[in-house]
């Protein structure tokens, strides 16, 4: 258990703590194949932080047309968390991809050899060998196959297979067949984030995580994590992830912009161009290390012990749009609707600006509120049922990497801009046992 602690850390409490009755009887420790699942995990407390926090006033450009601009501070609880140190990687997601390509070619040959199935069942032995080598695996990889699922009660059926086509589609007009053809399938890029997923195969990726990781526990383990599950992280999570204790406890001065270790931009992260006011381009995208994305660990760990949450790959969180805008003004608050017309939207924010005696309210001011309420009315309205995504990309100017910055996309978008990474539910028992 040393060596998992060690691989562990845990954040102290940042809000009440559990009183609960402890463990009767701790659960024996994991085996080193159950460790190898958690031991990246980052530990967070139940807390309560500052979400929503912008420091900067910026203007939607063309090119912003998932980004947010719009936030309203404010405090919010979490519970405990886990969260990996690592984007999944496309090692990691081969995989999975592989236990899809086993369980077809072993429902197969047990339609014809009882031995592939358990005695007197219909659940399949996976304590018999397969030739993944043999000229029907082969034909199997080469096909377009779904991962089967059961989710809150409602049957699910995804095609696990990676879109990379995205590297030529994402930029038309760049050389990317190279990565098209080999970021996936090479070796070299095999600690590189997996990409062109979409959210729906990230959440099948996360139920075969469990289940994978549920059968390396023994019975009582099994019931200690029974009400666990690896899943994506919610926006809350991953901005509570991205911030430290003392930053969490500001409203908004004293925080780093970026999820880094010293908060300012560099080559802490991997991000994409840089254009001054002058239009003259002084960081290119190779400026940081990294063309387009890097391996998982490329930089330095950013706060709490977590790689890339700035930069790399956007990620997916869990967290579905909200289908209303809230704009809070001098202690007002007023609401904008996905596709408000900007006439009602200038209406609104007009009523809340304070007599023209207060000359901090400039006409440019009061026009930027305007133009990115309307920015985010447009967007959630073009992704009506859409879902949060945060950290920007390798491909992103600098502002998409700021913690409190989101897009939102649809659940079966494919970019080769973003990526994912796991999160665990937490309880009083485990947090104990995990101690």
């Amino acid at each position: 258990m040393n060596k998992l602690l060690a691989c562990i850390i845990c954040l102290l409490a940042m809000g009440p703590t559990w009183s609960h009755e402890p463990l009767k009887k701790k659960p024996k420790k994991l085996s080193k194949q159950s460790k190898d699942f958690i031991s990246d995990l980052v530990i967070f407390n139940e807390g309560t932080i500052t979400a929503g926090r912008s420091i900067a006033r910026l203007i939607p450009t063309e090119r912003d047309t998932a980004l947010l601009f719009t936030y309203t501070p404010k405090r919010v609880k979490h519970q405990a968390f886990a969260l990996s140190k690592y984007e999944v990687t496309n090692q990691d997601y081969h995989q999975f991809e592989l236990y899809v390509y086993d369980s077809l070619l072993r429902t197969k040959l047990a339609k014809e050899d009882a031995k592939y199935l358990l005695p007197n069942s219909h659940f399949l032995n996976w304590d018999i060998s397969i030739e993944r080598e043999a000229e029907e695996y082969k034909i199997l990889t080469e096909g377009k196959h779904h991962y089967r699922y059961m989710k809150n009660g409602i049957k699910k059926e995804v095609m696990i297979s990676p879109d990379q086509e995205v590297w030529t589609k994402d930029f038309t007009y760049s050389f990317n067949e190279p990565m098209t053809n080999m970021y996936y399938w090479h070796p070299a890029y095999d600690k590189y984030p997996v990409v062109g997923v979409s959210a729906e195969q990230a959440e099948a990726y996360c139920h075969w995580y469990t289940r994978t990781f549920y059968q390396s526990l023994d019975s009582e383990q099994k019931t200690l994590f029974k009400n666990s599950v690896f899943r994506l992280p919610t926006s809350l999570e991953w901005e509570s992830a991205a911030q430290t204790k003392e930053e969490a406890s500001e409203l908004i001065n004293s925080r780093n912009v970026f999820a880094w270790s010293g908060g300012s931009c560099g080559v802490q992260g991997n991000y994409g161009s840089l254009v001054d006011e002058n239009n003259y381009n002084f960081k290119y995208f190779s400026g940081d290390g990294g063309f387009h994305t890097v391996k998982v660990d490329g930089y330095v760990a950013g706060v709490n012990g977590i790689h890339n949450m700035s930069g790399n790959v956007c990620e997916w969180t869990s967290t579905e749009a909200q289908d209303t805008i809230f704009f809070n003004l001098l202690d007002k608050q007023t609401f904008f609707l996905p596709g408000e017309s900007m006439a009602s939207i200038e209406q609104k924010i007009r009523f809340l600006i304070p007599p023209k005696n207060d000359k901090s309210f400039t006409e440019d001011r009061i026009q930027n509120y305007i133009r990115n309420a309307h920015h985010d009315c447009e967007v959630l309205a073009k992704y009506k049922d859409g879902v949060y995504v945060k950290g920007g990309s390798w491909a992103d100017p600098l502002i998409y990497a700021m913690i409190d910055k989101k897009e939102v996309y649809l659940k079966d978008h494919q970019s080769s801009r973003i990526g994912f990474r796991l999160a665990l539910d937490l309880n009083e028992d485990l947090l104990e046992f995990l101690d």
